[in-house]
């Protein structure tokens, strides 16, 4: 009886790739993932390895439709193996055969998040990477990406900001600073818009945000809103009233 290596290498060596997708997945199901975990994860890594060769293959043939299917089935396969798959290894595998979206595909897959954003955030493309940050709950994701987010697509920053109410908005000052309402054809300034709505909605009481809230109403050309918000109303005073003064 002959092993699984000489098996393998037996279609290898005649250039039977679609005959050893099929003898490796085979050999893949027979083994336990506890048991046999090293031998399963190099199968699983073989595996990918010959889906992203056959997916170029197709690709460069022109076969749209072959193509399609397998890419489907390649998906499945990443997600069925999602846990046995060494992580660098497959990055490096999917990058290596020049497969962007699968690249995409496979970090939102194990939840890495960070790397998906970075790529949308290089590739100037802040709506998607706005779209991901939304779906996850590290607040210091937001923190990081906030800046060049907010220079770039403030109104959908904000928008994104106010649906994480575990966000500290303090942490997002130095991002509200990289905001230039001058660059934006918007109605409304949107770094005063996310203040109030910590102010107002979210009730915070933070000294910086209430001062940081008046610096803005001082520049706006009507000062309605700045009186506005200086009338006492009974309650604490959250800003500090020297500074408010000076302004």
């Amino acid at each position: 009886r002959k092993s699984f290596e000489e098996v393998a290498l037996r279609f290898v060596n005649v250039d039977e790739r679609d005959a050893l997708k099929t003898y490796l997945q085979n050999k893949r199901d027979t083994l336990d993932e506890h048991e046999d975990a090293t031998q399963v994860t190099i199968i699983a890594t073989w595996l990918t390895e010959i889906y992203l060769n056959k997916l170029n293959q197709l690709r460069d043939k022109g076969e749209v439709q072959a193509c399609d299917i397998l890419l489907e089935e390649f998906r499945h396969f990443l997600v069925e193996n999602q846990a046995i798959l060494n992580h660098a290894t497959t990055f490096n595998l999917i990058s290596s055969h020049g497969r962007v979206d699968e690249l995409l595909f496979y970090a939102e897959l194990i939840e890495d998040y960070e790397r998906v954003i970075s790529h949308y955030v290089q590739n100037r493309e802040y709506t998607k990477a706005l779209t991901i940050l939304n779906k996850q709950s590290s607040a210091d994701l937001y923190y990081k990406f906030s800046p060049v987010l907010m220079h770039h697509a403030p109104k959908e920053t904000v928008d994104t900001w106010m649906r994480a109410p575990f966000l500290k908005p303090r942490k997002l000052i130095p991002s509200l600073m990289r905001y230039d309402p001058q660059d934006k054809e918007e109605e409304e300034n949107q770094a005063i818009r996310y203040l109030r709505h910590c102010v107002n909605t979210g009730k915070d009481k933070d000294p910086a945000i209430h001062n940081y809230l008046i610096s803005l109403y001082a520049k706006e050309e009507d000062d309605a809103a700045l009186l506005n918000f200086l009338k006492p109303r009974g309650g604490e005073i959250h800003y500090d009233l020297k500074y408010a003064l000076r302004l």
